[in-house]
C-alpha cells in the first residue's frame, strides 16, 4: 500500500504489521531518515530493504531527499541501488542529483553508470544535453550507458514512459513486440554489431518470455538464450550485467549453473559478478545459497556486499514466510 506523508515530521503506513522498516519510517523525522541512509554503521542490507519502502512514498521529493542521505555511504553497491532506486520513482527533483552523481570522477563507475541509467529512466528530455558529452567518453560503460539512456528517452517522448507491469520497473529500453519470433530475438540478442539499444529490447522480450510463456520449452530456450550472452567474448560489461540483472528478476533455477559460473570468474566486471551474486540471492536454493557464502569476503567489495546483502534478504524474509504459513 502507499505511504502518506501525515506532515513535516513522520509517515503514517498503512499495514504496519510486524514490519519494523515500515514502523521505523513512521516514527522517524526526515532529518533521521537522512542521517541512517548514510551512517555506514547501518547494514548495507537494512538500508537496502528500506530503499524499497521509500521508492513507494507518494511525496516523490520527499523519497528523493532521503535517499540522496545515502550517497554519502562508502558502500558502492547502496550508493548504487539508490541511483537506481531514483530512477525508477521518475521525479525530476533527482535530475540534477543524477547528473552530479556521472559527473564525479572519485565515483565509482558503477554507482556513476547507474546515474546516467537513472536519467534514462526519468525520461526528461533536458538531461540529453548533458549526457551526449559521454557518447565520446574511452570508458565503455558509462559511453554505452549514456548512449542507452539517451535513446530511452528519446523513445519515451515519442511512445510515453513504459513501466513493465509484471515487473514493476521502468527498463533500460522497451520489450519489443509479443509477435517477434524467438529465432528474430535470438538474432538480435546475440549479434554484436547491432545496436545495443534494440539488443536490450530483445533481452526484455526474452525475459517476459520466460515469465509469461505458456509453453515450458519457449520458456527453457529463452532462459538459454540469455545465457549465452555471457559468452560472449567481445561484448561489454554493461550488456552482460544486464543479463545478470534480468536474471535476478525472474529467479529462474534453470540459470543457477551459469550464474555461478560467471560469480565465480574474477576475470568478470565486478558490475557483472555483483548482479548475477544478487540473482543467485533471488533464486535462493541451498546450493546458491551456500555459493554466496564463499563470496561474503570477495576482494571486491560490491561483490561481497552482493552476497552478504542476498544472504540477508534470505533470512530476513525467510521468518516472515515461516511466520504466515
Amino acid at each position: 500500500k502507499k505511504l502518506k506523508m501525515v506532515n513535516d515530521k513522520s509517515l503514517e503506513i498503512d499495514d504496519l504489521k510486524d514490519n519494523p522498516e515500515k514502523v521505523y519510517l513512521k516514527k522517524s523525522s526526515e532529518k533521521e531518515l537522512i542521517s541512517f541512509f548514510g551512517n555506514d554503521d547501518e547494514l548495507v542490507s537494512k538500508r537496502i530493504r528500506m530503499l524499497w519502502y521509500v521508492r513507494e512514498f507518494v511525496d516523490k521529493p520527499l523519497a528523493v531527499r532521503l535517499l540522496e542521505g545515502g550517497l554519502a555511504s562508502s558502500s558502492v553497491l547502496l550508493q548504487h541501488e539508490i541511483c537506481y532506486v531514483m530512477g525508477q520513482i521518475m521525479d525530476v527533483s533527482a535530475l540534477p542529483i543524477l547528473k552530479s552523481v556521472l559527473n564525479d570522477a572519485s565515483k565509482d563507475v558503477m554507482t556513476r553508470h547507474e546515474a546516467g541509467e537513472a536519467l534514462g529512466a526519468i525520461g526528461h528530455p533536458s538531461a540529453i544535453p548533458f549526457l551526449e558529452p559521454y557518447l565520446k567518453s574511452e570508458n565503455r560503460i558509462l559511453r554505452e550507458t549514456c548512449e542507452l539512456a539517451i535513446q530511452n528517452i528519446e523513445f519515451s517522448s515519442k511512445e510515453g514512459p513504459r513501466v513493465e507491469d509484471a515487473f514493476n520497473c521502468v527498463d533500460p529500453a522497451p520489450s519489443l513486440a509479443n509477435d517477434v519470433s524467438l529465432d528474430d530475438l535470438e538474432s538480435t540478442f546475440l549479434d554484436e554489431s547491432t545496436s545495443l539499444f534494440n539488443r536490450y529490447r530483445a533481452m526484455f522480450s526474452l525475459r517476459n518470455i520466460v515469465s509469461s510463456s505458456s509453453t515450458s520449452d519457449d520458456s527453457l530456450r529463452a532462459i538459454h538464450i540469455l545465457c549465452k550472452g555471457f559468452s560472449l567474448e567481445k561484448e561489454g560489461a554493461l550488456f552482460k550485467h544486464e543479463i545478470g540483472f534480468v536474471m535476478g528478476q525472474l529467479q529462474d533455477v534453470r540459470a543457477r549453473e551459469a550464474l555461478e559460473l560467471v560469480l565465480r570468474d574474477t576475470k568478470n566486471h565486478a558490475m557483472v559478478r555483483h548482479e548475477v551474486a544478487e540473482a543467485l540471492g533471488s533464486i535462493s536454493d541451498d546450493h546458491s545459497l551456500s555459493v554466496l557464502k564463499e563470496y561474503t569476503k570477495d576482494s571486491d567489495g560490491a561483490v561481497a556486499d552482493s552476497c552478504e546483502v542476498a544472504l540477508d534478504m534470505h533470512s530476513y524474509y525467510s521468518q516472515f514466510n515461516s511466520s504466515s504459513s
